[in-house]
């Protein structure tokens, strides 16, 4: 037999297409796309007013209702709370006292029940109650009307975004407390 007639033609490989351009983007996805660059200058936005207002110093109850109206989420409270204690603020932004954070070991004697921070561990058993309460969050506020007012408003912040929202609706509901109202009571 011949060799050359037991071999079998190789194919040649095709040529590579050339890269085809993108499609166009469907009306949906312009739209999510248009979306998402909103709610990220939404969130730019807010979060410079939350660094203007909310971070260090205090503001009054009224300037906080019109700001938590307009913009601020729960999640936007929260990051307040956790800046402010940051910087030994007291997490309820109408307060302006300092948290203190004291050294256990070296000062065991100035361990109270009335500066919050103070407390050491993370839960407290209620005999009274029959219940145990976790207090780490107590502990991001100077006083227990601190934190009150805090979880009131807290608990009144819509869910929906801000830049959804109708804030002239909420300002009429909301209900901001003062810090000499709540030491008054």
């Amino acid at each position: 037999m011949n060799s050359s007639s037991s071999k079998v033609p190789l194919k040649q490989k095709k040529a590579k297409s050339p890269i085809t351009p993108p499609k166009e983007p469907t009306p949906r996805q312009e739209a999510v796309k248009t979306s998402l660059y909103k709610k990220k200058e939404w969130d730019d936005q807010v979060f410079g007013i939350m660094q203007e207002f909310l971070f260090e110093g205090s503001i009054g109850p009224e300037k906080l209702k019109e700001l938590v109206a307009k913009y601020l989420e729960p999640r936007h409270y929260e990051a307040v709370i956790e800046e402010r204690i940051a910087i030994s603020l007291c997490g309820y932004p109408v307060c302006d006292k300092e948290l203190k954070v004291v050294e256990l070991l070296a000062y065991p004697q100035a361990l109270t029940m009335q500066i919050q921070q103070e407390i050491p561990g993370q839960y407290r058993i209620s005999l009274t109650q029959k219940k145990v309460f976790d207090i780490t969050h107590l502990k991001k506020f100077c006083s227990r009307e601190c934190w009150a007012a805090s979880t009131y408003l807290q608990r009144q912040i819509p869910i929906d975004p801000g830049f959804m929202r109708q804030p002239d609706s909420i300002l009429e509901t909301l209900e901001v407390l003062d810090i000499e109202t709540l030491t008054s009571m």
